[in-house]
């Protein structure tokens, strides 16, 4: 059996999000000492202890990533911060150990859809599943994003540390989630003779994009490259980077709550 090392570190202690057999965590006990050890690791159905360790990296990679998206929602930055750190480290079936980087491992877009019709053959029968799926949590996101392509997008582009970039991917990303699955709180715009449904006015939504995709605002760190600019810009009312970060969670958070509303309300529960 293939073991994920977290980090060790008490914030992880805390949780109570992980009660399934995709994702199992626990902490390691040393019967030698009576207190904690902070050897919290993990194990997971999906990786299957016949499975070489480059792939056994692969599966535990798309895992942790989907964590550390639920913690970025969660604003649980100092877990974030440490997984992130950690990188992917395994104990392999022999106990030896095993770690990537995250920028050293190039996991396959959309990996959990994957290998969880592959091996649903081999899912053990847990009857608590379902009841551990009743409340927001890591367990119920995880489970949506292995067919909710929006639930599994959002995870993973969050996972990412945020930029004015990868914000951009995430806002517009949610724009057309939002209209496909006809969320209920979008508002109405007026553009021109359209009446057209949007996440934000425009007057709102630009003092994000504005300053994102504006080399002279931002600098190196914008979506696009340096140009010559003819005409002052103005910046007043432009969000700095926290402040859009706080801006797009935002939305994430509550389409994401809004898509385990829905899912509670589906057949799996009536």
């Amino acid at each position: 059996m293939y073991q994920i090392l977290l980090p060790q570190i008490k914030p992880m202690a805390g949780f109570n999000d992980f009660h399934n057999e995709s994702f199992r965590f626990y902490e390691e006990i040393n019967d030698y000492l009576d207190c904690s050890t902070c050897d919290y690791r993990a194990t997971s159905w999906l990786i299957d202890p016949s499975e070489t360790e480059e792939n056994a990296l692969l599966i535990a990679g798309e895992l942790l990533t989907l964590l550390m998206g639920y913690m970025q929602l969660r604003n649980e930055k100092s877990i974030y911060n440490h997984l992130r750190i950690n990188g992917i480290r395994l104990l392999n079936p022999n106990f030896f150990n095993v770690s990537r980087n995250f920028d050293e491992v190039q996991i396959p877009n959309f990996l959990l859809e994957e290998i969880w019709m592959s091996n649903e053959s081999k899912k053990p029968n847990n009857p608590r599943e379902t009841n551990n799926l009743k409340r927001i949590s890591f367990d119920a996101l995880l489970y949506l994003s292995k067919y909710e392509i929006d639930v599994y997008i959002l995870l993973k582009l969050i996972a990412e540390r945020a930029s004015w970039y990868n914000l951009y991917q995430i806002y517009e990303s949610l724009e057309s989630f939002t209209t496909e699955n006809n969320y209920p709180y979008l508002i109405e715009v007026r553009k021109g003779k359209e009446i057209l449904k949007v996440l934000d006015p425009i007057e709102e939504k630009e003092k994000f994009t504005k300053p994102a995709n504006n080399f002279s605002i931002v600098g190196l760190t914008s979506r696009h490259g340096y140009k010559t600019i003819k005409k002052p810009i103005k910046i007043s009312n432009c969000f700095n980077l926290e402040q859009s970060q706080n801006f797009v969670y935002r939305h994430v958070r509550r389409y994401l709550q809004w898509k385990l509303e829905e899912f509670h309300k589906s057949d799996l529960f009536n």
